[in-house]
């Protein structure tokens, strides 16, 4: 049995933490939900998801991913994702 896991750090830092005018990061997150359906994976691990300022975003990537075929998710505790890095994990 072959299993194909991606794990990816996507530094996706919440708005009064940029260090630049414009990070990308709706850009940034539809490619890489593209590049993980397209690169057919079962599992796919996210990191530095951050919650705060994110929701919006991270819901629109775990829709763009459940429509690719990773239908099932499991996101960090919140208490971690408040106050450092978020972890999600999407499954076929």
């Amino acid at each position: 049995m072959k299993l194909r896991v991606l794990q990816y750090n996507l530094l996706c830092r919440p708005p009064p933490l940029h260090n630049v005018k414009h990070d990308f990061r709706t850009d940034r997150l539809k490619v890489f939900a593209r590049a993980a359906i397209a690169g057919a994976y079962d599992i796919v691990c996210c990191q530095e998801l951050f919650h705060p300022g994110n929701h919006k975003k991270i819901d629109q990537l775990a829709n763009e991913l459940s429509r690719g075929g990773l239908r099932y998710q499991y996101r960090g505790p919140e208490s971690l994702a408040a106050h450092d890095i978020a972890r999600f994990m999407w499954v076929k």
